[in-house]
């Protein structure tokens, strides 16, 4: 949080000590330090070594540097020198101010001048600080009468229970509490609340959550009612992320601003209120509220956090939450582990809009109100002193707002057909800006797109998502790409048994062989998530001289020829004996997903001397699906089928299945971590058995035991 404490005392009085005792190192800056690193100790006239003060106009600057680095996050600082005069003390009154930051002094004053000059003659010689200059400290301390004024200083136990103390405020005097949500520009559902609410009853008090501006339409009103409101003493605002584009277009530092919204759309709106009157909004915004009320603790942060605060938990943490914007189940999680009866109260992330109620003990008002989404407002009623207060949750649409893109869309989707609703422009600026989308700088000036773990292992598969899937762009155009991404029978609503019955018959069902996904385009050799790692290096060695060939038809074409790639370099579930690179598709260089006929392929693989995938078995009606999809006996890993509109999905077989689930137990008995097992089948018992007396299992493959488990 935005703590600074400066500790202030003579060489030797203990205070690097104090630091080392109480394991403040992580959180100090030392000027000591900083010289030793510039310069190592010198040796004087007298023949020992001590400190050059030389290059003290350096070591400031890169304690104010290093300061401001630290205060644009908001987090505690502590600086151990001695602040011995005045001058030393009033270097930083601008940074505090700039960064509003509370800055205490840690007295070490009292410590006698007899006992510093005895700690200091035990000193390392480097280290020792002539006496005169130590007894020239007191004189200068005894002297100083206006310190007190400037900052607040507090005992070395007080800073001791400033660490531990309950942070918590009280609100019992207040009836209700509101606590509003992200705004986002978009003040009609805030001035419809107020419609119902006296925002002048001294008997309520109202907690703005945070990002007050960019996407919605009105982020010039909302600055300008909340200016009005804030200045209300039962009105509290949160500081959130987007509040820093505002700071700094206030300060004069439009340079530093990196958001395309603020820039484009936010800032002609607000241009016409005075940078005075921003600053002054901005300088109202505070980092949390932390109460108690009617018997429960409860904490509003914009971000959220997994603990109850502390002075060394950063306002930036408060403001952006912890971990990565996808992690909200992990929040959720350690907060109901680290806490025992606090409430968290949040916005900012929600990116599968779950309800306001999340638990008993967490609430989360973000709901996407930019979008279409409804204003959420927590209301704390403590009307009844003599019970629990009761929390209800209010929501009031939005009805005024830019159409909601495909790249916001929180409904599941299997397959995107339909080009993106936006430019080509501005559906990459989705993908950048998509938490659920790992963003990767390849070689020449190529960014490759794929979705992340979370969205991944959470399902959370929207337009964005299942196009990043070895996706290649430059210059806002793709150069290559592969498959959107589709799933396997069973893994979601949509591909259950009895959703199948609804795919457009005829069906076909292609053979899937078990490699890696490798795409060769005009831009160049390609695995799923770069042009330039061990796995293009295999798919060049394997595809050998017939690279260029396919690049000249690559180019030609405006397309990219997707490939599974097999290698003995690269083994996987199924035992392959010789190296191959089958053609699996041929897709057009579009973010509308269009690939080619299965005719075509056949004719382009022929003419280059490419292998193919294998077209297994055509279905005219689902009963011939079904019996086929209930009777998957086969030694590969499966099929892919394809109906008549082109949805695709993969049928993995139970042979696939078994031996995938054995390579994770074996990977487990490998590095003896395995303790309990469900098996569910006599093979599988067998397996591990086999598994368990392989000495040296380290050694083997999955399909190297499959071989060896199958001979013995």
């Amino acid at each position: 949080m935005r703590y600074l404490f400066l500790l202030r005392g003579s060489a030797g009085c203990g205070k690097s000590t104090f630091i080392k005792e109480n394991n403040l190192e992580a959180y100090t800056i030392s000027p000591d330090s900083i010289r030793t690193l510039l310069q190592t100790p010198v040796l004087n006239a007298e023949g020992k070594f001590e400190i050059t003060m030389k290059n003290d106009s350096k070591v400031w600057k890169m304690v104010h540097e290093i300061m401001e680095s630290k205060m644009e996050r908001g987090e505690a600082i502590i600086v151990d020198a001695t602040h011995y005069r005045k001058a030393l003390l009033t270097q930083y009154k601008h940074l505090i101010h700039d960064y509003r930051y509370r800055a205490f002094i840690i007295d070490f004053t009292d410590i006698p001048l007899e006992e510093t000059l005895k700690r200091n003659a035990q000193r390392d010689e480097y280290k020792r600080v002539p006496e005169s200059a130590i007894r020239k400290m007191y004189a200068c301390f005894e002297n100083d009468d206006e310190t007190n004024n400037k900052f607040k200083i507090i005992t070395r136990e007080k800073f001791l229970t400033m660490l531990k103390e309950d942070m918590s405020i009280d609100f019992n005097k207040y009836k209700k509490i509101y606590i509003i949500g992200d705004v986002h520009g978009c003040l009609e559902p805030v001035k419809k609340f107020f419609e119902t609410h006296d925002i002048t009853d001294p008997e309520n008090i109202y907690i703005f959550c945070g990002d007050y501006i960019d996407r919605g339409l009105q982020n010039k009103e909302t600055i300008e009612f909340l200016l009005e409101t804030a200045t209300k003493y039962n009105v509290l605002t949160i500081e959130g992320n987007h509040e820093k584009w505002l700071k700094l277009y206030a300060d004069n530092e439009e340079e530093k601003i990196r958001s395309k919204e603020f820039i484009n759309n936010t800032l002609p709106e607000i241009q016409q209120i005075s940078r005075k009157d921003l600053r002054r909004f901005y300088y109202k915004l505070i980092q949390m509220a932390f109460f108690k009320f009617r018997g429960k603790t409860i904490l509003i942060s914009h971000g959220g956090i997994p603990i109850e605060p502390n002075i060394f938990v950063s306002t930036e943490q408060l403001i952006k939450g912890t971990g990565r914007y996808e992690d909200i189940d992990l929040l959720y999680e350690n907060w109901m582990k680290n806490t025992k009866e606090t409430i968290l109260v949040h916005g900012h992330r929600n990116n599968e809009l779950i309800p306001a109620k999340v638990n008993d003990r967490i609430y989360n008002i973000c709901s996407d109100i930019e979008y279409g989404g409804n204003l959420r407002i927590l209301e704390i009623d403590g009307s009844d002193e003599n019970k629990e207060p009761v929390f209800n949750v209010i929501e009031i649409p939005n009805t005024l707002f830019k159409a909601k893109k495909e790249a916001t869309s929180k409904t599941t989707e299997i397959q995107d057909e339909t080009a993106p609703e936006t430019s080509d422009e501005k559906f990459v600026l989705e993908l950048n800006r998509s938490s659920l989308i790992r963003r990767k700088d390849c070689e020449n000036g190529i960014t490759s797109y794929n979705f992340t773990r979370t969205a991944f292992y959470n399902q959370k598969w929207n337009a964005l998502t299942i196009k990043a899937r070895g996706l290649f762009v430059k210059n806002n155009k793709v150069v290559a790409r592969s498959y959107d991404k589709f799933f396997n029978v069973g893994e979601m609503p949509q591909t259950e048994m009895k959703e199948l019955a609804k795919m457009a018959f005829p069906v076909t069902a292609y053979k899937k062989e078990n490699g890696f996904l490798s795409i060769i385009s005009a831009a160049g050799v390609f695995s799923k998530t770069t042009n330039e790692s061990p796995h293009v290096d295999i798919i060049k060695k394997v595809a050998g001289d017939k690279i260029a060939k396919i690049q000249k038809y690559a180019e030609e074409n405006n397309c990219s020829l997707v490939f599974e790639c097999i290698s003995k370099e690269d083994p996987h579930i199924i035992r392959y004996y010789d190296e191959h690179l089958y053609l699996l598709d041929i897709i057009d260089n579009d973010f509308r997903f269009k690939k080619r006929t299965y005719e075509e392929l056949k004719k382009v693989a022929e003419e280059l001397h490419l292998e193919h995938k294998q077209l297994s078995k055509t279905f005219n009606s689902w009963d011939e699906l079904k019996n086929f999809v209930n009777n998957c006996n086969v030694t590969f890993e499966g099929f892919v089928l394809e109906d008549s509109n082109g949805f695709m999905i993969k049928l993995k077989s139970p042979y696939y299945k078994f031996w995938k689930k054995m390579r994770k137990i074996k990977d487990l008995i490998a590095t003896g971590r395995l303790e309990k097992i469900s098996c569910v089948s006599e093979e599988e018992v067998r397996v591990i058995k086999f598994m368990k007396h392989l000495s040296d299992i380290q050694n083997y493959n999955i399909t190297q035991i499959q071989e060896m488990y199958y001979q013995r």
